[in-house]
């Protein structure tokens, strides 16, 4: 008779199926590039000033410091339990829990942020009909079942509509500030700037770095990846690097968009909305709103996966209630941890 003890301790799981493409599509969505670059930017602003690039020029460094040294551990072990396994491994079982409870708490904050910045942008492309706290509660209900579905049926058909959406999103983000870029500043007065010191730009690094979290999602696959001691860290270095190169294109274009008028890029709620309509262009708000629905539907996707792995890992581990450790015969992915965690995050967006 084969005991638990005879078996992997990830058994059930789809065991290497995943492509590079697959691993890196989830590391990228759990940043959600397209929605940092358009809703950061400004959040840096005020506190770095003149200093916005150089914040994310430094925290770009940090994150690719970061990067290494996950990916250092990532070509050694592979397991779905990402962070706290890795943690497990180098500290023992106490920092190895204090790192499991953070990583979860922070996957499902991440994944209910997502859903509700798929919700705020996605009323106001469904019309007059989606206003108020009802019509808001049932778009999230309908995002977290797509989120749920997508993720139970399998990390591969996942993967593909992930790489699919956030590609389509970033790709409409790039082409939105390029379009920007071109049109020049905003007239204005014009007033000079002082230079920022290095106490703003330190204090700019710290908003910019909540911008490249999630780019580790793709540690939670290591179990699940074809050749995970290549994939996964070249997943996490590269979303490091091109987020960085991303979201300092993105700020750089929003502080020159803002360079003449009194207050600067500090003083705007909505930067990439305001430029496009002082420019004329009523076709860009709407595209936008649609591009940052897919990001952040793809961020749920991939937040959702991980979170499902970690809860996985915890349970064959005994750290958490055992039946969360048990996998879906069929599509071979922990369903009862999915079932778990993305109606949760879906239930703190929803309820009021």
């Amino acid at each position: 008779m084969t005991s638990l003890r005879d078996r992997s301790p990830v058994h059930g799981l789809a065991r290497r199926r995943l492509g590079p493409a697959d691993v890196a599509a989830q590391s990228i969505a759990g940043s959600a590039p397209s929605a940092a670059m358009a809703a950061t930017p400004v959040i840096v602003a005020g506190m770095a000033g003149a200093g916005t690039v150089w914040s994310f020029v430094v925290a770009g460094v940090l994150a690719l410091l970061v990067a290494a040294s996950v990916a250092r551990f990532t070509r050694r072990m592979a397991a779905p339990g990402g962070i706290y396994t890795l943690t497990a491994q180098g500290l023992g079982a106490g920092p190895a829990f204090a790192a499991g409870i953070a990583t979860l708490a922070g996957y499902l904050l991440l994944c209910g942020a997502a859903i509700a910045g798929a919700v705020a942008y996605l009323g106001p492309l469904c019309g007059p009909w989606a206003t108020g706290p009802l019509a808001s509660a049932l778009l999230a209900v309908a995002v977290g079942a797509v989120v749920t579905a997508l993720v139970v049926r399998g990390v591969r058909p996942a993967a593909r509509v992930v790489l699919l959406v956030e590609a389509v999103a970033v790709a409409v983000l790039v082409g939105v500030f390029v379009v920007l870029l071109v049109g020049g500043p905003l007239p204005g007065p014009g007033a000079p700037v002082p230079p920022a010191g290095p106490g703003a730009v330190a204090a700019g690094v710290v908003p910019a770095l909540a911008a490249f979290i999630g780019f580790e999602v793709a540690t939670s696959l290591g179990g699940e990846a074809r050749r995970p001691f290549r994939s996964v860290p070249r997943a996490v270095t590269a979303t490091a690097a091109v987020t960085a190169v991303l979201y300092v294109f993105a700020a750089a274009v929003q502080v020159a968009g803002f360079a003449a008028v009194p207050g600067g890029l500090a003083g705007q709620t909505q930067p990439v909305q305001v430029l496009a309509v002082a420019r004329g262009w009523s076709w860009i708000p709407p595209l936008l709103d649609a591009a940052l629905v897919l990001s952040f539907l793809a961020c749920a996707v991939a937040t959702t996966t991980a979170l499902s792995r970690v809860l996985f890992a915890l349970a064959r581990d005994g750290v958490v209630p055992r039946p969360l450790g048990r996998t879906h015969r069929r599509f071979r992915t922990p369903h009862v941890a999915v079932g778990l965690g993305a109606p949760a995050a879906t239930l703190a967006v929803a309820v009021p």
